[in-house]
């Protein structure tokens, strides 16, 4: 009987001991689980902390107080391109520096190059038209982890419209661009003064016959409409052909 009674108990605590470990791994995998998530969101930084940030890297807080006037975004853009690993903040020669993977294509009507797309104005959910800068083609920021041809046809399906990013002909013959090697440039961010901007851009030549279709040069300007990603309207952007 004792023997059999040692052999209960010996039993009871090895059954306890395993449940107990199981108990701790499952905590520590949520643990970890959380720590993970925390830190693809942009972990605890603030608008406060990221200022302070931007002071202590050497941007003047003058600058900064201008940031969300005119056609500067604020420290809360800042923020969320950071967290969307749309953009990362990094330490050149001592000053903290906003660096950029933007891919840039020409959009030609067709591929003989006579006319190239240019985006013109964006109008409001008001109505009202904002003139910008005369910029040829498509324009998209993406983050290390995505290709530069994959962000192009994200970017020409957001701006332009999904039919049109299923009829992307890049052209053939000899590349005045390869979207492969980035082209580095360092500036000041027009987006954020003050702040130095380091930005790597790849550069594409393409054209969608779909698009010069529905939109053909002589008609004059046209626009297009984009969304946010919860599928709300944002605002529309205004396109033109000009003649090479």
């Amino acid at each position: 009987m004792p023997t059999r009674r040692r052999k209960r108990r010996t039993y009871r605590r090895k059954r306890n001991i395993k449940r107990r470990t199981r108990r701790y791994k499952k905590r520590r995998g949520r643990r970890k689980k959380r720590r993970k998530t925390r830190r693809h969101r942009g972990g605890n930084l603030t608008v406060t902390a990221l200022t302070q940030k931007l002071i202590d890297g050497g941007v003047p807080e003058s600058k900064i107080n201008t940031w969300g006037t005119g056609n500067t975004k604020s420290v809360n853009n800042l923020l969320k391109e950071i967290q969307n690993k749309d953009t990362a903040l990094e330490y050149i020669d001592g000053m903290i520096t906003r660096a950029t993977n933007v891919v840039h294509a020409n959009v030609y009507d067709k591929e003989d190059k006579a006319f190239s797309l240019y985006e013109i104005g964006h109008i409001d959910a008001n109505g009202g038209l904002r003139p910008v800068s005369r910029t040829e083609g498509i324009r998209e920021k993406f983050n290390p982890t995505e290709h530069p041809k994959d962000a192009l046809k994200r970017g020409i399906r957001e701006e332009l419209g999904e039919k049109y990013s299923k009829s992307i002909r890049f052209m053939k013959g000899h590349h005045v661009y390869d979207i492969e090697k980035p082209v580095i440039i360092s500036t000041d961010s027009r987006s954020y003064p003050g702040l130095p901007a380091t930005y790597k851009t790849y550069r594409e030549e393409v054209y969608m016959p779909e698009l010069s279709i529905a939109h053909p040069p002589r008609s004059g300007p046209f626009k297009t409409e984009e969304r946010n990603e919860d599928g709300s309207f944002k605002r529309y952007i205004v396109w033109e052909w000009r003649r090479n």
